[in-house]
């Protein structure tokens, strides 16, 4: 049999099968369990068409958000064949459409010919993709790319691909559908039915044939762990075990996803874990005496609503420090490459309730000292880049500003190139003369030299990250104490040395922000500036970084023999803070450097110790352990 014929018995099967899945599950009121149970009948092909089928429901609510289960179903089964509405339809345009489609509906015998008639062609073409995907995996390694400059050899894990299957849906899905039983409670029979619905499909033929024995059985044992949490109670050191095993499971197939897990406690009382998957983009080692820290770079790979408001992190008994890029990128979009723009501000904060006397004098000066560093390797194309995001930013505060005032908040839109159909989407949120803006500003931020000037940017900003994260993992299990001058803002307690939780982990930022500001040479000025932040803008209050970042300036200022260094307890006067910040920073900045790392060994006792890179920066290694 020709392959174009294997393919067309494949989609044939689909649709006869997600045919009468849908319509069954119309005509048990939109019940998705039936239109699950229906596609068990299939014996080669059903965990691929369960997968179809909620893609085709969530294709669904998202033209119909308000419709019920059963217009859902409609909708699935009109969408599957090709006749989508669209939004504006009616229910009564659905009715109609629906019963015209009907025709189209297999029933009885026909449906059970077609599983046997379709059966030995279908396991042909299983064989054909499991084979084609082992052969991606196994072309997908290879020397890694200069340093600074990682090539991208596993791209984006296109969504087609079995590892992007398990990790970015399949995965969250049984995450998400935990979620709902913690909420609902252990008796909800719909619920517990989703979760073994989920936990079933978790691990299909193309998994067990690319990833290996060693990375199924460690995602299955984190698919347990990750169900006692909510059905047996269990705490968060079994989920953390499970996520270790599967990441050091997953390192030695070669395989680049990461992902790091947690269990959250909500005001009620529930308790519900969570996973979240990235893909390894870069990787760095880094020394610091006999020790060695692996440095990540990670895109998130899964698509779960929540996820990390921090540029990078790590997590007690985490072996690796992790840059998150995506949160990056956002830092870099939303605040700092708008002040790349000649003469532009660096704003912290455009909220009214951080405004103070001499805010934007500061903030002018704070972007001179950014296009000094930042501004000087990105060059034309930065400060390009710079005046185009300004102007977006200006729209899209405007947009803000009004949908705030409704209790609205704007989703999106801080990419240098914007979704499709995202301008479409804003609706009467936008004016006219808004959108025609943002449409015109949308091919200029495409532009190649442009997205060129975010990634140099964000490799700028990553390299002080790593360093952050990294001497996190350096500190972690050498007993900080809590430094005499923290302790004075932090209360009695940890004067005496019997910290708080938040005192450690006041101590241990303190530790890291301090000894990136000793290490960095590439943008110490923006380490500076983000530090001050702590103390300018509300958001900030009751941080842990606020009394840290309170104590490295004042230290800094003392060190240096800057005048009125002081900076009372509490929260000081932010003209105060600007005033000392600009003072640093219109000093040399090896000395500066120089400061930090005095400040360091007074703090903590002991000479900050060596960090250097131990090799380039380089994409991983990606292939398959197996020949």
């Amino acid at each position: 049999m020709r392959r174009g014929a294997r393919w067309s018995s494949v989609r044939g099967l689909f649709r006869t099968a997600l045919s009468h899945a849908l319509a069954s599950a119309a005509d048990a009121g939109g019940d998705p369990a039936v239109a699950r149970r229906e596609l068990r009948v299939d014996p080669v092909l059903g965990w691929l068409a369960r997968a179809r089928l909620h893609k085709l429901l969530a294709a669904a609510r998202r033209e119909a958000p308000d419709a019920t289960s059963a217009e859902l179903c409609q909708r699935a089964f009109l969408i599957l064949h090709a006749r989508p509405l669209g939004p504006a339809a009616d229910r009564a345009a659905l009715t109609a459409a629906y019963a015209a489609a009907q025709w189209e509906r297999p029933r009885g015998a026909a449906l059970r010919r077609s599983y046997r008639v379709t059966a030995l062609a279908a396991l042909g073409a299983l064989g054909l993709a499991v084979g084609a995907v082992v052969f991606a995996l196994g072309r997908s390694g290879g020397d890694a790319g200069p340093a600074g400059a990682p090539e991208r050899r596993y791209e984006q894990l296109p969504t087609g691909d079995v590892v992007a299957q398990l990790f970015g849906e399949r995965l969250p899905r049984l995450v998400t559908a935990l979620a709902a039983l913690a909420e609902r409670g252990a008796r909800d029979e719909a619920a517990s039915a989703e979760v073994r619905e989920a936990a079933a499909t978790l691990v299909d033929a193309d998994a067990v044939a690319a990833l290996g024995p060693e990375v199924v059985a460690a995602v299955g044992a984190l698919a347990a762990a990750l169900r006692a949490v909510v059905e047996q109670g269990t705490g968060a050191e079994p989920l953390a075990d499970a996520v270790g095993a599967l990441d050091a499971a997953l390192g030695r197939a070669r395989i680049p996803v990461y992902l790091d897990g947690d269990v959250l406690t909500y005001a009620d009382g529930h308790r519900r874990p969570v996973v979240f998957a990235y893909r390894i983009e870069a990787e760095r080692p880094w020394r610091s005496g006999e020790r060695v820290v692996r440095a990540l770079r990670l895109r998130r790979l899964d698509r779960l609503a929540t996820r990390m408001l921090l540029m990078g992190m790590v997590r007690p008994g985490m072996r690796e420090a992790l840059v998150l890029l995506d949160q990056t990128e956002d830092e870099l979009l939303r605040l700092l490459l708008p002040a790349l723009a000649p003469g532009a501000p660096l704003a912290f904060s455009r909220r009214p309730e951080d405004d103070w006397p001499g805010r934007s004098s500061f903030e002018l000066a704070a972007g001179e000292v950014e296009r000094r560093e930042l501004g000087a390797a990105l060059g034309a194309d930065g400060a390009r880049a710079g005046t185009l995001l300004g102007e977006r930013e200006r729209i899209l505060d405007g947009i803000e500003t009004r949908l705030a005032a409704q209790g609205l908040r704007l989703v999106g839109g801080r990419t240098l190139e914007l979704p499709d159909g995202w301008l479409d989407s804003l609706g009467a949120s936008a004016r006219p003369e808004e959108r025609a803006a943002l449409a015109a500003l949308a091919p200029e931020l495409a532009r190649p030299e442009l997205g060129r000037a975010l990634a140099a940017a964000t490799d700028a900003l990553a390299g002080s990250i790593e360093m952050h994260e990294v001497e996190h993992r350096l500190d972690d299990g050498a007993e900080l104490p809590i430094p005499l001058a923290l302790g004075v803002r932090l209360g009695p307690a940890a004067v005496a040395g019997q910290g708080s939780e938040t005192a450690r982990r006041s101590s241990a930022e303190l530790s890291a922000y301090l000894a990136t500001l000793a290490r960095d040479t590439a943008t110490p000025g923006v380490n500076a500036l983000l530090v001050a932040r702590f103390l300018l803008v509300d958001a900030a209050l009751g941080s842990v970084e606020m009394p840290a970042a309170a104590v490295i300036l004042e230290g800094l200022g003392r060190e240096l023999g800057l005048a009125d260094a002081e900076l009372p307890p509490g929260r000081p006067a932010r003209e105060r803070v600007a005033a000392l910040v600009l003072a640093l920073l219109g000093r040399p900045a090896d000395e500066v450097r120089a400061a930090a790392a005095r400040l360091w060994a007074a703090s903590f006792g002991r000479p900050l110790p060596p960090l250097a890179p131990d090799g380039p920066l380089a994409a991983p290694a990606v292939g398959t352990a197996r020949p």
